[in-house]
């Protein structure tokens, strides 16, 4: 595992409990319980953690940097050594929700919470886009709020 997975793990460790809450807040209230899911869940399956109402859920959870200025989801597409890519497990139908947030120290301060099964659907995830290189070698690729929006992917957001 790269040195990189450690680093980005312990920073989105310091978000998951401000994140549970945040979800917990949701109208319906459609979370109940959560627990963060395992290392083969997390590589293997786009699971960061998992959700329990009536049934057990699956959700990504993605946190950006303060230093990051776009509001749009993005999803890594390829990586050098050729693993699979969180937009191949998504894609595969891997993963139920997607909670991406924005943060500033500690902090969430925007976040959008998308219904993976609606994005897979929307063929937006099919669609061809400009994958963006990262410093560590891999790509993303960005889905903006509107098409998100459009699509009606999103099930809550708060900007």
């Amino acid at each position: 595992m790269s040195p990189g997975y450690y680093t980005d793990r312990s920073f989105s460790n310091k978000h998951i409990s401000q994140a549970f809450g945040i979800l917990r807040s949701l109208p319906a209230g459609l979370f109940v319980d959560f627990e963060e899911a395992g290392f083969e869940a997390d590589v293997k399956e786009a699971t960061d953690v998992m959700a329990v109402a009536n049934g057990m859920y699956r959700i990504a959870m993605r946190f950006r940097r303060p230093y990051k200025t776009y509001r749009d989801l993005t999803i890594r597409s390829s990586r050098p050594t050729g693993a699979k890519t969180e937009l191949q497990k998504i894609k595969e139908g891997f993963g139920d929700y997607y909670f991406y947030g924005w943060t500033e120290g500690d902090t969430i301060i925007e976040w959008i919470f998308v219904d993976l099964y609606k994005l897979r659907a929307s063929g937006l995830l099919d669609k061809p886009r400009r994958e963006i290189p990262s410093p560590d070698g891999t790509h993303f690729i960005a889905i903006g709020h509107n098409e998100l929006e459009e699509h009606g992917c999103i099930i809550a957001s708060e900007f």
